[in-house]
């Protein structure tokens, strides 16, 4: 992806057609049959703590750096800053896990890809919501 040409959000969303996503941001399927997702987050998007019963790896693909926080326990935290820029500009999540991102800048674009494969409809109705305001560490 040429970042010179996908300056603005709109810009993105035309172009890779994104359609919202059912809970923050936009999204599209990853093209060549690849399991997973296109995300975008944009300013004020915040992806809320969930966990999904598959793995996921996360790479940057466009836009501004984006902070990936994963807990394994629901009581501590670590947050990697994910980059194309950076030595490891993609991070694997394991299933189970609790993660939320949040881009740094107006947006980030990233690809989310599903071990095993998951179709991105049954993700969706098998996506465990952490409550609103809830952060590892705060009571379970």
């Amino acid at each position: 992806m040429d970042e010179t040409q996908l300056e603005t959000t709109d810009e993105v969303i035309a172009r890779l057609r994104l359609e919202p996503h059912a809970y923050d941001g936009w999204f599209a399927p990853l093209p060549n049959n690849e399991t997973g997702i296109y995300r975008l987050i944009g300013v004020g998007d915040f992806i809320g703590w969930h966990q999904l019963p598959v793995s996921t790896l996360w790479r940057h693909e466009a836009g501004a750096a984006l902070t990936l926080s994963q807990s394994s326990d629901g009581f501590q935290a670590n947050a990697v800053c994910l980059d194309r820029q950076s030595i490891s500009p993609s991070l694997s999540v394991g299933e189970n896990v609790w993660q939320t991102a949040e881009s740094l800048g107006a947006w980030s674009l990233v690809s989310c890809v599903y071990e095993p494969a998951l179709a991105h409809t049954d993700l969706i109705d098998a996506i465990k919501l952490a409550p609103d305001n809830w952060y590892p560490g705060l009571g379970h």
